[in-house]
């Protein structure tokens, strides 16, 4: 599987962004507070959901910090990936 591109509708500091990647190896880097980890938990959530408590159906506290700082009403996007044979697949999440 390779992921092709994300799409941040709103994401922690992040709103009406995309990356594309490129095939190959990829890294992100930069200083201190630049995003690096949100977008590395945008693809995770992206991919897999956000967890929720075991007992409610409600986020876990630790999902707070990536509701949208600028745009709270806007809180997901999508993200397209290849499958060995070719296959692109989208996934769109909202996460209110």
């Amino acid at each position: 599987m390779k992921i092709k591109r994300i799409s941040v509708d709103g994401y922690g500091k992040f709103s009406g962004k995309s990356l594309e990647f490129a095939p190959g190896l990829q890294v992100i880097l930069g200083p201190n507070e630049q995003g690096k980890s949100t977008v590395r938990s945008f693809i995770g959530d992206m991919l897999y959901g956000q967890k929720k408590s075991s007992n409610q159906r409600v986020y876990d506290d630790a999902n707070s910090l990536r509701v949208p700082w600028h745009t709270p009403d806007c809180y997901g996007g999508s993200l397209v990936y290849e499958l060995n044979d070719g296959t692109e697949i989208e996934v769109t999440r909202n996460f209110d």
